[in-house]
């Protein structure tokens, strides 16, 4: 976990002053990785600890009451609505909820997410969304990508980790770092495609790869 630690303080932070933090960032900047490091160090703070639905398996918007309801293991119960009973039961519980994945189904998610701010007293919620919620007490922080110039500089850093950990013999060293800063630079800082873009130097070397880029 690389060059996020002013992120994660700050939302960590303001899980302690809201009930509602939305990550907002563009696909693959690392939304839920942060969410998933968030929830590891605040979950102590709640007694019924993490419940995290990831919401990108879900294709109906009318779907993610159950996808929630699964995740928090609320069955279903006769003669009632889901998601009555689904608010019903949660309303019992100090927990921090993580919706990961919520823009395909923003509306849906908010819905839920305004009646779990409204009726319950000790849920929180950690959304994860290209798109905002647009939900009263919504606070959103925006998930930048990583800065890309320098030896020090976390995209290096991140593209260096996993290079070595796909191969540590075919892996840059630390004087190709100013090729590695070009390459990362090229594929926007964006952690998920230095992650895909460090595994491929098991069979492409710093060089090939560099070029391989202008096939998008």
């Amino acid at each position: 976990f690389v060059g996020r630690d002013e992120d994660l303080a700050a939302v960590t932070g303001r899980l302690g002053r809201t009930r509602l933090v939305t990550l907002h960032g563009p696909g693959g900047v690392g939304k839920t990785r942060l969410a998933l490091e968030v929830a590891e160090r605040a979950g102590g703070s709640y007694r019924d600890g993490i419940c995290f639905c990831d919401l990108a398996v879900v294709t109906e918007p009318h779907a993610v009451v159950r996808a929630v309801a699964t995740a928090a293991g609320v069955g279903e119960r006769a003669f009632r609505r889901l998601d009555d009973h689904l608010v019903e039961q949660l309303a019992g519980r100090h927990l921090l909820l993580v919706l990961d994945n919520c823009e395909h189904v923003a509306q849906a998610a908010a819905i839920l997410a305004e009646r779990l701010l409204k009726e319950t007293r000790n849920v929180t919620l950690l959304a994860t969304s290209r798109e905002r919620l647009e939900v009263d007490g919504e606070h959103v922080w925006r998930v930048r990508p990583l800065p890309v110039s320098g030896l020090g500089a976390p995209a290096v850093r991140l593209f260096l980790d996993r290079a070595r950990a796909a191969d540590p013999d075919a892996a840059p060293q630390n004087s190709d770092v100013e090729a590695v800063a070009a390459l990362c630079a090229r594929l926007d800082g964006l952690p998920l495609a230095i992650e895909l873009a460090a595994a491929r130097l098991r069979s492409l070397s710093l060089s090939a790869l560099h070029d391989r880029l202008d096939q998008r």
